[in-house]
């Protein structure tokens, strides 16, 4: 096999269809110092967090549990109805669902201000970030949006009139900007995966829209930084005891006497 030269290195590129290895220059020093910090981040703040939080599940007091759906998703998730598949029918959704996301997008909007040098949060009301933009040179003063589909049509009013009245405060103090410095940033997706209200937003009232790698590229000067980003994490994730954390939370709440006897009388029913 031919080696790469030594001024190469292969990540993992991501595409909305498939991953293929790729071989890219190494980053510049300074987003290589970005991406050490993002691993750390990573165990530390997302999968450190997100396990004490799994295993606070062995609590039966942190579920609501609805009776009229119980039975029938622990037979949809496990074949059978049991103390333990009803544990992880509760659980499952749980651990694998919004909370996650929503973790990682409020804690990578911090780790963005505290790492990178030309991005720092923003004083400006109803902004999430400013910074300096690597392709065209311009303070950007930006929303930050964790995926493709995370606003509703709600939100174009909203979004709106935030960045008009930075726009226009802007002018009060003598600073007149126009709309290619302000900027909906979306952390991940691609171009054609953003929704309606997101378009609307940039074709109808004149925003700046800046999609996953585009968005890491304008704020890093790296084209591929989010390709190297997916590839720390992944890297990230190699030695995580999250599954251990799962198994451990759902073998103490099918112990609950509550979950116990919800297992009994269904089995007494039939």
């Amino acid at each position: 096999m031919q080696r790469l030269p030594k001024r190469c290195c292969t990540v993992m590129v991501v595409g909305p269809l498939s991953l293929h290895l790729m071989p890219l220059k190494p980053p510049t020093p300074e987003n290589q110092a970005v991406l050490d910090a993002a691993k750390i981040w990573f165990e530390d703040k997302i999968i450190e967090n997100h396990i004490k939080n799994t295993l606070k599940l062995a609590d039966i007091n942190e579920f609501n549990i609805n009776p009229l759906t119980v039975w029938y998703l622990a037979k949809f998730v496990d074949g059978d109805v049991t103390a333990r598949s009803i544990a992880k029918a509760l659980i499952l959704p749980r651990v694998l669902g919004v909370s996650i996301a929503t973790s990682l997008g409020q804690h990578l909007q911090r780790f963005i201000t505290d790492t990178l040098v030309t991005a720092y949060g923003s004083a400006a009301s109803g902004m999430d970030i400013d910074f300096t933009d690597r392709l065209d040179g311009l303070k950007k003063y930006a929303q930050l949006k964790l995926g493709p589909n995370t606003i509703n049509k709600d939100d174009i009013k909203t979004i709106n009139d935030k960045f008009n009245s930075v726009q226009n405060l802007l002018k009060a103090n003598g600073e007149s900007l126009s709309k290619s410095h302000f900027a909906v940033g979306i952390m991940f997706g691609e171009e054609h995966e953003v929704n309606n209200w997101y378009r609307q937003l940039r074709d109808d009232h004149g925003w700046e829209l800046y999609v996953g790698k585009q968005f890491w590229w304008r704020l890093t000067g790296d084209e591929h930084f989010l390709d190297r980003l997916v590839d720390v994490i992944r890297k990230s994730t190699e030695n995580s005891a999250a599954s251990t954390a799962i198994e451990t939370a759902i073998e103490k709440l099918s112990k609950d006497p509550y979950i116990q006897k919800l297992a009994n009388r269904f089995t007494e029913n039939i």
